[in-house]
């Protein structure tokens, strides 16, 4: 006796845009200023050599910023999204200036006038 036929059960659905416009695919971008998705893990990569703020001396501090400097630019992501990925180097007052840097929408450039003046 053959084994009964097994067959995989479907439902046909209709998963079509029913509101008659088109959505547009979410495409990340790597430009500048766009904060793009795809930019990210580059400079999360580019990020990791950088030791972390070992010191509030200001020598410490200047070595961390020259190396940040040159990855900001790099031009990869907007200036929010750089600092909030360096967050996690710094700490202490560093980190609060940078934290309220942040809440008050300064851009990379206000942030190093106001750390070098």
């Amino acid at each position: 006796m053959d084994p009964p036929e097994v067959r995989q059960a479907s439902a046909t659905t209709d998963l079509g845009n029913n509101t008659g416009t088109d959505i547009p695919p979410i495409v990340p971008s790597g430009s500048h200023g766009s904060g793009g998705e795809g930019a990210v893990p580059v400079l999360v990569e580019l990020l990791r050599p950088v030791p972390p703020l070992s010191s509030e001396e200001p020598e410490a501090i200047m070595r961390l910023l020259i190396r940040l400097d040159a990855v900001h630019d790099l031009g990869m992501v907007d200036d929010r999204t750089f600092i909030v990925r360096i967050l996690s180097l710094v700490s202490g007052s560093v980190l609060t200036f940078w934290g309220d840097s942040l809440r008050v929408g300064r851009d990379w450039a206000e942030c190093m006038s106001h750390v070098l003046f």
